[in-house]
């Protein structure tokens, strides 16, 4: 259930692309910055990493996951771990374990892609059933498509809102040649590695009733976010 928990808030504020990239997901990759925040920087492969022109891997920028209802679920699989526990994020529960207990994983049996996979369509059924949303067939790609539409509501920049599901951001500035013709688009991108301007897409996850006009400017930005 914490795994289950875990996906679908991870998809919605780091927009990974595929079953792999969630089963793949290392301990490693989280930075616990404070008791409302959690840094996720991806270290293994995913679908839009690619090798540059110098032969490096190009990889994504940090995505930031805010509230502290949503960073606790993580922090079961940082802290209730064996201090010989493999490096993979998601492992299934020790057998043993108890709600008193300071270790709840196994050591060594991660959850594979498929369970993590199904995440989104397992749970979904009962919110069908219940007719609290409309019927029809729910993937974690669902909710990759829930972040993309809660920031084009928010105003923000189309070319922000592809940076920040993945489709072509970079550290080294290269870009899909699908955008090459996309107007301001270094510019874009120079705005994408500030780390200030992936925060203020993360709030704007965090509360549905800002907009990018509410925090674009940096100080009306530290407001909120000081008030979250």
């Amino acid at each position: 259930m914490n795994a289950t928990l875990c996906v679908h808030i991870h998809t919605y504020f780091c927009g990974c692309r595929a079953q792999q990239e969630i089963a793949a997901i290392i301990v490693q990759d989280f930075t616990d910055v404070s008791p409302n925040c959690i840094k996720f920087e991806q270290s293994s492969d995913f679908k839009t990493r690619k090798l540059g022109a110098n032969f490096n891997f190009i990889d994504r920028e940090a995505s930031f996951i805010l509230g502290e209802e949503y960073c606790e679920p993580f922090r079961i699989f940082l802290y209730k771990r064996p201090a010989d526990a493999i490096d993979r994020f998601f492992l299934y529960d020790a057998p043993t374990a108890r709600f008193q207990d300071s270790i709840w994983l196994a050591a060594a049996k991660p959850i594979g892609p498929k369970p993590l996979s199904k995440a989104v369509g397992n749970e979904i059924s009962s919110m069908i059933s219940e007719g609290i949303v409309a019927d029809g067939i729910y993937t974690n790609t669902s909710l990759r498509k829930g972040l993309s539409d809660r920031l084009g509501i928010a105003h923000v920049p189309p070319v922000l809102i592809d940076l920040a599901i993945g489709h072509f951001n970079s550290k080294s500035d290269q870009s899909s040649s699908a955008f090459t013709s996309t107007p301001n688009l270094p510019t874009y991108l120079s705005i994408w590695k500030q780390s200030l301007t992936r925060k203020k897409i993360a709030l704007l996850l965090f509360d549905p009733y800002l907009t990018w006009n509410d925090i674009e400017n940096e100080d009306h930005f530290h407001q909120a976010y000081r008030n979250f």
